[in-house]
């Protein structure tokens, strides 16, 4: 062991006297005298602990650097006992601190190096000496000698290699120098060599050198001795020996197999570190233990645990080892001992249930003083195994018995789990339903995994089998009823739970920022209302609980310990609470029964109804364990928001989940008491029309709120006052269960009422019966004199009432008919003059005035009239006195905080604002808000249920309380305002509230963050837009109340802002107005926030029930109707403006431009629902099982409004034709145009239809259905080239179901149009038809399936049915349609193309027709020819001729005297709409289809069928016609370079065009034979051919290098018109066709390029391509096959090279090629070579597989060799480069990976031509080494650091050991070595020309 660093000796001498002092010790070390020699060795220890030691000690080393002096001792002393001090002087010296390396200490680096060189001597020359001091038989020199060889191996890396290599670890002795010595009788050590062997066997673990780990770790019999006898050690030992094994051994670093850690490891091994764990007191040697089993048992990588997943190899692990010692835990006893245990079971399955399976306690004997640790153990194993499952258990190799025997557990069968559960002992109890609630909580994860998958029908089966077993094993749940029912029995009296000693659970915090209410506790011992959380003790027995023993087990101990709780962390001290928690935890049970295994339990609801009824008074865990048991018993779903099986008449336990909907503190509790609400009201059948307005039946229940919680940090106080004056809740209840029992009764009371309503008799009612029920029931409370309400009560529950049928009237789609019956029960109900009377007077009943306000609202639904959207003329008079006395003894109550007077101020202030006129609210806004935010949130709700009734009354404080107002409203929605921030301010205030602004404000901003959506959102539609600030700050401030709602809220929410953006509109065209716009785009801003959330958020894993409700809500909402009758466009000044024929795109952008913002608002809600809605018939989304009727409800509702989009459209389409003026028709005519993708192509036809039959008098008219029909054309093309999935979906959509019906419809529609082209001659009417052939045309060259192949067929029957002479309209007097129409016919048709061969050809005889028109029908005239030549092959040709000859008289004189540009219209291009991809091939295909093209294909007809008739004379005249000598060599751009990147795509596509045609014109026109420059056959003016063909070459170079110079490959910005890549895309096409024109004209001229400067010729190529395409491999591959096809050019291959590698780039390029693995700087050594087969891959047989290299890298590469080839093979060879073939060598071998890759064996080609080159073996100068350990000696040579002859030598002996060099890859060498290959010859690249790889 080391010599502590602390210098525990004070032993100090003259700094002077070392020398003496050491020559004196010396002296004495070295005397023959064994005393003298001992005491001197002992006094140099001494002093080297002391504080001289350092100086003593480097005097010493540098006055005798061998330590001669030290080894003279040993040898004269040797073989006696004073050998030992020697060796422990030895050991110090070694040990010192100040005697190791360390970094940046000259002196200490001098004095490390002298004492490792003496370290080295001891290991070479004294190394049996050593060996004989071990085998001596005295400890204390055993001893010695252990230390030295430790302080040796302490000293580094180097020396602890060195002895590890030569020290003899088989020496007999050392396995005794490990055993445990002691004396028997006084049981101390005597001179024991254990511990200094430990100390020795460490070291080499503990020097850090991962390299000697495998080395030392096979002498495992040394390690077996140290760790055997571990458990025998002091604590000091074991933490020692473990820390070092843990941080060095059990580490990914370590780089130690798992088969050798497994064997360090041993079964022993494993015992020991059991024992050491389970040691009392042991402290951080059993937490070490403990850490380090879990370590080596739980890790795969340690040997133990099996990884069957692992790749590439599994590791098959020591089950059977893990097992016996798991056995052999003591877990009931020792924690350690379970934590290990569980921590192996964790997730393990298989490990789980061979322990249960042995389980080695007694479970079933209740008796035994161990059976609460047993059960205990088993539910933890158990909750283990399914703790840490993994999700995909059930795809691995698990048997299913396997995790059945962790369910089923053996030993816990029926019988024993039902005596467990019945027994007496209610310790035993909670024992037992621990373990069966762990196997139940396991089935539910299996089960759960088995549903996810239950598409596969072997999952189906598995859980039927799974259900079997577990129902005939675990105990029958009406066991768990029978526990149940003592439940029932404590809540039986309801008055025993009225008065209780209030003990509030530990809740979960929530709102910490809250300020506290000005309250107090003085009355503790009054406190007697218990809600959620407040435990009842009244019944709890005296007897101290925790101190009863019950099986000689502490009770409170135990039940922590049975169900794994922390100890005092729950309140369970007494039999009650326990009894409780009990309960609890049966009712989990139960839910879990019920969830996985199929079994019928009827009238639960019934059997917990005592319960429920006193649901207030059960503690939290009771509450959310009993609801989740009755959801889980409706079969409510999550995701559908639905019951599948929701019992009748559970309204008649509504009140109390009502109850804990308003009271309960916990979000959890709310959410399960809402959802239990929601599905008692459904149950009784009144809302099976409208699932949606349950949720209006409790937004106005007092204290209820969704999105905050209701009562958080209330006291007693408030509760109590909630239940006070909460008689809306009992009121509620009573009108549920009264329609749930007289269902029908009511329905029929509704349809009576309906029945008496004149036009609206047969409607269909979309609201419930309730609320007939209710208002009846409210109007008898209100006329009653009973005493049981009393005047607040009774006002609160008209509130209430007419609050929930006012947010219905908003909420309805069609509020018109629940208006009517709300009319018709208010004017029989209120029927009192005296009722009559204004809001404002004082003679009005408060209670009467909700219930005006409802009537005022409902008549003005009824009669269709505006809702104001402005403040009220409220006029604020003087000051109530009474109404100021009330609330000045109110401030004065509150500043005294008084907790028994606070209740009573609460109710008086609530009775107050009940019993107060809005005008008198109004007037006191101020105090009230803020009395009303100091005292509780129930003065809040009822403030926020007047707000919502009055909904101007905070439109009128706006007015009135303008600076509290709009102060309150900025610090609501600033982000950074706190709760906190003015707490004290709140409550310290001692001035008059009224008189105060700031705090009246800020208690403002609190009521607008707490009240609800539905309340400010109409209050905010009422205020003046500009007086709302920052509009977007009040609109977060309304999204941010809708985070969290559900989805019935939110799609309530949606109907409410529908319905006050209608009333704002609709106001709006009464009278239009800036500040109505203005509110209208926050209302437009809610909207789409609130369908982002339906629509693209969560509700694709809702019900399609909600989904059906969206659409409705939209597409049928009176907004949308009463838009499309009158937009607001209509009222704006209109261009009058043609719209016919061609004008048609004018008009629609003309309408575009017309159309106002408030439009383009409800046009743009209509286009994203039907995108949503499409994309959920495409399939886009999930939603769990789809109901295929309700899609076909939804779609039924949108068909609705395309029928009333129809019916406008005809209706504005028909007044156009009559008064001529289009301004009705533009907004319908957009919106249709608009939808138009949404709506089915026939639905559109038939429109067309209407309008042919219809209005065919009209062109205007017709020229609109015809630009309708081709637009449906256009949609029926996209459809008919979907795939067939999608297909099936779009019919669903738009309801196609007969095929037969569609086509007939398609063949009316067609011959139609073709009837009114031929009659009109509408180019209008052509442009339709055109579109209509294009799908039989396009389906012509697609493969159709089965599916569409019917309607393919008849709409191609219909188009060859064409009439005839439709043929004859489109040639004479032709245009560019009717070219294109009879092109495409013709295409189809053979009779159509005959009937146009025999017109064609009587205009050409008869010359009918201008060139212009000839050169229109140029494409069909193509066409014909070459159908004829198919037809009649060779005899057609000189028949035909004519045709040719035409048309090439007609180019020929078109390009002579420059008429042909005349016609350049003709000649542009606009169908890119049809490009997928923008791919070279569609680009490719596009040009050839053009107009050009088929010119130059007619050209190649002529030309080779008159092969000499056009001379080269006028061939030559030609191309100068079309290519002119100038200056600069962009004339074949035909445009200005730098204009490019402003071109739209239509322009760029018309110039690619443009120039292909010249390119290609041209070689035909110069170059009669293909590439061939053979002039034997033009004795006459060949000069003149090669300078016109030189010149075009120069052309498309110059031109070439404009674009390359002018665009770089990512095409920087431009483009700005169209996409960055199909910019890009063009570009590239048009660069890539002129240099391959360039290539394959370079060539075929062998002799021509002399005519050139060749080497500027070539060097302008380089030069370009290196500096702006040197990433594009197909220029650098098309320039490389130049050079190689032109190898006589002299000098140039010498420039190419340098021009290459001085490429900025070229460096970085090479570089990127290796592939070297990331490998530790210690090398080789470090990790062992792995076996050559783990490495072995099939080899690919892709020829252009790179090996990891990009493709312009590959180029790169192969550039440079062929260049180096050529030079060599050249003219010049030797001669010098000018470049440093050395470092271009290093740089290669460095990014070399000695592979078959393509890259390797280009860069190992380029590397011998190198060297054939030079002359010289640079390979071998660099000892072939390549990759990281070429690298490495490249870094070594370019290095400026000057190495001394020494330190060179040290690092030459070291070198190769340092070395990077990758196992991986030298594996992968060997393995695909190519041992038949032979050296490559040297011309090989002679023939290397490699094709070129076309337009990719």
């Amino acid at each position: 062991m080391e010599v502590a660093d602390v210098r525990e000796f004070d032993d100090e001498i003259p700094k002077a006297s070392y020398e003496a002092k050491l020559r004196q010790l010396m002296r004495n070390i070295t005397s023959v005298e064994v005393e003298l020699c001992s005491e001197s060795s002992k006094e140099f220890i001494r002093l080297l602990k002391g504080n001289s030691g350092r100086e003593l000690l480097h005097q010493y080393v540098h006055a005798s650097s061998n330590c001669s002096e030290l080894l003279h001792a040993w040898k004269l002393q040797q073989g006696k006992s004073v050998v030992s001090s020697i060796l422990s002087l030895i050991s110090a010296i070694m040990s010192h601190p100040d005697g190791k390396y360390t970094s940046g200490d000259t002196e200490i680096v001098s004095v490390s190096r002298k004492l490792d060189k003496f370290a080295r001597l001891i290991i070479i020359e004294t190394l049996e000496d050593l060996y004989k001091e071990l085998n001596s038989k005295e400890g204390k020199r055993q001893n010695a000698a252990l230390l030295l060889l430790t302080s040796i191996v302490m000293r580094g890396t180097g020396l602890a290699s060195e002895l590890g290599s030569c020290f003899d670890f088989k020496l007999p002795i050392l396995p005794k120098l490990a055993e445990y010595k002691q004396k028997q009788v006084e049981k101390r050590k005597k001179h024991s060599t254990r511990r200094s062997f430990i100390f020795f066997s460490m070291s080499f673990l503990k020097v850090g050198d991962p390299r000697l780990l495998r080395l030392i770790l096979t002498q495992k019999e040394m390690y077996a001795n140290v760790l055997r006898g571990l458990g025998n050690d002091e604590d000091d030992i074991v933490v020692y020996v473990l820390s070092t094994l843990k941080d060095r051994v059990l580490i990914g670093e370590s780089l130690v197999p798992p088969s050798l850690r497994s064997v360090l490891f041993g079964s022993v091994t494993l015992d020991q570190l059991v024992r050491i764990s389970g040691r009392e007191n042991a402290g951080e040697a059993a937490e070490l233990a403990h850490s380090v089993l879990v370590l080596v048992c739980t890790d795969p990588c340690n040997g133990l645990m099996p990884d069957l997943k692992r790749h590439p190899t599994p590791l098959k692990g020591n089950p059977n080892r893990l097992l016996g010692l798991m056995k052999k835990l003591k877990a009931t006893e020792i924690s350690y001992h379970r934590d290990f245990l569980l921590a192996i079971v964790s997730g393990r399955p298989s490990f789980g249930s061979a322990y249960l399976d042995e389980f080695p306690y007694n479970i079933e004997d209740h008796a035994s003083p161990s059976w609460f640790s047993a059960v205990s153990l088993a539910a933890n194993v158990v909750s283990s195994v399914a703790s840490d499952l993994p999700s995909d258990f059930l795809d691995s190799q698990l048997d299913k018995r396997t995790l059945m025997k962790c369910i089923c557990l053996r030993p816990f069968h029926r019988s024993v789990v039902n005596k467990g559960l019945l027994n007496s002992d209610f310790l035993v109890k909670h024992g037992t339903l621990r373990l069966l609630l762990e196997a139940l909580q396991l089935l539910d994860t299996f089960i759960s995994a088995i549903d996810s998958n239950q598409m596969i029908d072997k999952w189906v089966n598995l859980k039927q089998e799974i259900q079997n077993e577990v129902r005939s094993y675990l105990p029958d749940p009406q066991v768990l009823l029978t526990l149940l029912s003592s439940l029932n029995s404590n809540y039986r009296n309801p008055q025993s739970h009225l008065k209780r000693k209030a003990k509030i659970e530990n809740l979960p915090e929530t709102n910490k920022n809250r300020p506290k209410k000005l309250k107090t506790n003085a009355r503790k011992e009054d406190i007697d209302i218990l809600v959620s959380g407040i435990i009842s003790t009244d019944d709890i027995l005296e007897e101290d609980f925790g101190k009863n023993e019950l099986n000689g087990r502490n009770g409170e101990n135990a039940i922590e310990e049975i169900w794994g709780l922390p100890h005092c962390s729950m309140l369970y001290t007494a039999p009650k609470e326990a009894e409780i928690y009990f309960h609890s935890k049966l009712l989990d049970a139960l839910k879990l029964y019920l969830r996985n295994v199929p079994i019928v339990l009827e009238g639960l609801f019934d059997f917990f109804k005592d319960p429920l009824s006193n649901v207030l008074s059960l503690s939290v865990h009771l509450q959310q364990s009993l609801l989740d048991l009755l959801i889980q018993y409706i079969g409510w779903s999550p995701r559908t928001g639905n019951t599948n099986r929701a019992p009748q008449m559970i309204y008649k336990h509504l009140q109390p989940f009502i109850s804990l909907l308003i009271c309960s503190p916990i979000r959890e509790v709310q959410s399960q008491a809402y959802t239990l609400a929601r599905a008692a009201m459904l149950s009784t059948g009144a809302f099976d029309c409208n699932s949606l307005e349950i949720i209006a039946w409790f937004l106005f229940l007092p204290g209820y709120r969704r999105d905050v919680t209701s009562i958080e940090d209330k006291g007693i106080e408030e509760i109590e006052l909630f239940q006070e004056l909460s008689s809306v809740v009992s009121f509620l209840c009573d009108a549920v269960s009264t329609v749930g029992n007289n269902l029908f009764k009511y329905w029929d009371l509704v349809r009576r009422k309906i029945y008496q309503f004149e036009g609206i008799e047969d409607a269909s009612p979309s609201f419930s019966p309730l609320i007939i029920c209710v208002l009846e029931k409210c109007l008898r409370l209100l006329k009653s004199a009973s005493t049981v309400f009393a005047l607040p009560a009774k006002s609160i529950v008209s509130l209430y009432v007419c609050n929930t049928l006012t947010y219905l009237l908003q909420t309805q789609i069609n509020a018109g008919l629940l208006s009517a019956v709300i009319n018709s029960v208010l004017s029989v109900g209120i029927d009192e003059p005296s009722l009559q009377v204004d809001d404002e007077s004082e003679a009005f009943f408060c209670e009467w005035r909700p219930m005006q306000n409802l009537l005022l609202f409902s008549h003005t639904i009824s009669n269709r009239q505006l809702f104001s959207l402005s403040p009220s003329d409220r006029i604020v008079t003087g000051a109530d006195s009474s109404f100021d006395q009330a609330l000045n003894e109110m401030k004065q109550t509150i500043r005294k905080g008084d907790g028994c007077e606070l209740a009573g101020v609460t109710k008086a202030f609530s009775s107050l604002l009940l019993c107060s006129s809005s005008k008198l609210i109004l007037q006191n806004f101020p105090p009230i808000i803020t009395i009303s935010h100091i005292l509780s949130q129930f003065p809040s709700s009822i403030l926020s249920s007047l707000s919502f009734l009055d909904r101007s009354l905070l439109a009128d404080a706006s007015k009135v309380w303008p600076e509290m107002f709009f102060q309150g409203l900025k610090l609501a929605t600033d982000k950074g305002t706190d709760r906190g921030l003015y707490e004290n301010e709140l409550i310290d205030k001692t001035e008059d509230y009224s008189s105060s602004i700031e705090s009246p404000s800020v208690a403002f901003s609190f009521f607008l963050k707490w009240a609800p959506f539905h309340v400010l959102f109409p209050a905010f539609v009422s205020i003046n837009s500009s007086h709302l600030l920052d509009w977007l700050k009040s609109q977060e401030l309304l999204v941010s109340k809708l985070s969290g709602e559900t989805i019935d809220g939110l799609v309530s929410s949606l109907r409410l802002v529908l319905f006050w953006i209608h009333q704002i509109q609709s106001s709006h065209r009464v009278k239009r107005c800036s500040e109505l716009e203005q509110m209208s785009e926050l209302c437009f801003g809610v909207v789409n926030h609130i369908l982002e959330q339906l629509l693209i958020g969560q509700s694709w894993n809702i019900s399609i029930q909600f989904i059906e409700e969206v659409a409705e809500t939209i597409f049928s909402h009176p907004l949308v109707s009463a838009w499309l009758t009158c937009p607001f466009c209509c009222d704006e000044e209109f261009t009058t403006v043609s719209f016919a024929g061609d004008s048609l795109e004018n008009f629609l952008n003309l309408s575009r431009e017309y159309f106002r913002k408030m439009d383009y608002h409800v046009l743009n809600l209509l286009v994203r629902t039907s995108d949503h809605l499409l994309a959920l018939c495409n399939g886009k989304h999930s939603i769990d099982k789809v109901d295929n009727i309700r899609i076909a409800r939804f779609v039924m509702v949108y068909k609705a409004l395309l029928q009333r989009l129809f019916m406008e459209f005809k209706g504005k389409l028909k007044l156009c034709t009559q008064t001529g003026h289009p301004k009705s028709l533009v907004p319908i005519f957009y919106v249709l145009h608009t939808l138009a993708r949404f709506v089915s192509p026939f639905d559109m036809l038939e429109l067309v239809h209407w309008i042919l039959f219809n209005l065919s008098n009209s062109p205007s008219a017709l020229s609109v259905g015809f630009f309708i029909a081709g637009g449906a054309f256009e949609t029926l093309s996209s459809y008919c080239q979907q795939p067939i999935t999608t297909r099936l979906l779009y019919d669903a959509f738009w309801e196609i179901k007969d095929k037969d019906f569609v086509a007939t419809q398609f063949e009316n529609v067609y011959l139609q149009i073709c009837g009114c082209a031929t009659s009109l001659e509408l180019d209008s009417a052509y442009f339709s038809l055109l579109k209509a052939i294009n799908i039989a045309y396009r389906g012509k060259y697609m493969q159709q399936d089965s599916h569409i192949l019917p309607l393919s067929i008849e709409m191609l029957k219909v188009i060859s049915s064409t009439p005839i002479e439709i043929v004859s309209h489109c040639i004479y007097r032709t245009n560019m349609i009717k070219a294109k129409l009879v092109y495409v016919l013709a295409e189809i048709s053979p009779l159509h193309m005959s009937m146009f061969g025999q017109l064609f050809s009587r205009i050409l005889e008869e010359k009918l027709a201008s060139n212009e028109e000839l050169l229109m029908l140029l494409p069909v005239a193509l066409s014909f020819l070459n159908s004829a030549a198919i037809k009649y092959g060779n005899q057609s040709s000189k028949h035909f001729q004519s045709i040719t000859s035409i048309y090439s008289s007609i180019l020929f004189d078109g390009f002579l005297n420059k008429r042909i540009y005349d016609c350049e219209d003709i000649f542009q291009v606009e169908n890119y709409d049809n490009f997928s991809s923008f791919s070279m091939e569609e680009l490719l295909g596009f040009v050839n289809d053009s107009l050009l093209g088929k010119a130059l294909n007619i050209l190649r007809h002529y030309f080779s069928s008159n092969k000499d008739s056009v001379k080269m004379k006028k061939r030559i005249q030609v191309f100068d016609a079309i290519s002119p000598h100038f200056d600069r060599h962009d004339k074949l751009l035909d445009c200005d370079v730098n204009d490019i990147s402003s071109y739209s795509v239509n322009e760029l596509l018309n110039l690619i065009n443009r120039v292909v045609f010249n390119i290609t014109f041209s070689r035909m026109l110069i170059f009669p034979l293909g590439n061939n420059w053979d002039n034997s056959s033009h004795k006459n003016g060949s000069s003149k051919v090669d300078v016109a063909r030189i010149r075009f070459i120069n052309i498309l170079v110059s031109s070439w290098h404009l674009i390359v110079k002018n665009f770089s490959s990512t095409f920087g910005n431009d483009g700005k018109r169209m996409g960055m890549e199909n910019f890009s895309r063009l570009l590239k096409f048009l660069e890539d066709f002129i240099l391959r024109n360039l290539f394959e004209l370079l060539t075929g001229m062998p002799n021509g390029i002399e005519r050139m400067d060749s080497c500027h010729f070539l060097e302008q190529l380089m030069t370009a391509t290196l500096l702006y395409r040197y990433n594009d491999p197909n220029t650098v591959q098309i320039l490389r096959n130049i050079i190689i096809s032109l190898p006589e050019v002299e000098g140039f291959s010498a420039l190419g090279i340098q021009l290459v590698i001085s490429h900025s780039q070229f460096a970085p390029t090479i570089k990127s090629l290796s592939r070297s693995s990331s490998i530790s700087q210690f090398g080789v050594v470090l990790k062992p070579m792995s076996s050559v087969l783990r490495s072995f891959v099939f080899p690919s047989n892709d020829r252009n597989a790179t090996g990891g290299a990009s493709l312009e890298t590959l180029e790169i590469i192969k550039l440079l060799s062929s260049l180096f080839h050529l030079h060599r093979c050249g003219f010049e060879p030797g001669k010098d480069l000018g470049i440093n073939c050395k470092d271009l060598m290093s740089l290669l071998l460095s990014s070399y990976n000695a592979t078959l890759s393509e890259s390797d064996v280009e860069i190992y080609n380029l590397m011998r031509e190198i060297e054939s080159f030079d002359g010289s073996e640079i390979m071998a100068e660099m000892d072939y080494l390549w990759g990281n350990a070429a690298l490495k000696i490249r870094e070594d040579l370019s290095s400026d650091k000057k190495i001394n002859f020494e330190e060179f030598e040290c690092r030459r002996s070291k070198f190769r050991e340092v070395l990077p060099v990758d196992p991986k890859l030298c594996a992968m060498t060997v393995l695909y070595f190519p041992f038949d290959r032979t050296a490559s010859g040297q011309d090989e690249f002679k023939n290397k020309l490699e094709p070129f790889n076309g337009l990719h």
